[in-house]
């Protein structure tokens, strides 16, 4: 499976939150994991809001961040057609980060001689909904596997 992380659901990766364990599993069953080169910079914008609002501590933070160092050059990343990022915003009503990312699985599925199957992975319906549209496959969350993981919300070691 070519799997797709935006970047609510790769955050998950390094802090533990609803739905973290149902990414972890994911990325164990996937081929390979790609997301957008935006996705580094709104992952530590992510950790440091949760440190900010006390949802971290420092050396929590510290934690979560070096594991996102250590495994950000073994991501592969999608280049994006910032046009056609702008033209999905527009026709989804989508938030311009989440239409990189839309436009990042995009290109990823026409990349190759054929189409490839991209498994999308987002934990914002909206997107989800404008992934489904643009005939992704999009990864189904059950209720009670987001709730399974809901214990604490601590960075993955």
């Amino acid at each position: 499976m070519i799997l797709y992380l935006d970047t609510s659901a790769l955050v998950k990766l390094f802090f533990r939150e609803t739905g973290s364990n149902f990414v972890v599993d994911l990325v164990a069953k996937a081929d390979s994991v790609i997301t957008s080169q935006v996705a580094y910079a709104e992952s530590c914008s992510a950790l440091a809001r949760r440190k900010r609002d006390k949802r971290l501590t420092r050396d929590e933070f510290e934690t979560a961040k070096r594991n996102l160092d250590e495994m950000w050059p073994q991501m592969d990343t999608v280049l994006i057609d910032e046009i056609k990022a702008g033209e999905l915003a527009i026709k989804h009503i989508i938030r311009g980060f989440d239409a990189i990312h839309l436009a990042a699985a995009l290109e990823l599925r026409t990349s190759g001689d054929a189409p490839l199957d991209v498994t999308f992975c987002s934990f914002d319906d909206r997107q989800n909904e404008a992934a489904r549209a643009e005939d992704l496959t999009v990864v189904r969350r059950e209720q009670d596997e987001l709730h399974s993981d809901k214990e604490h919300e601590r960075p993955m070691i």
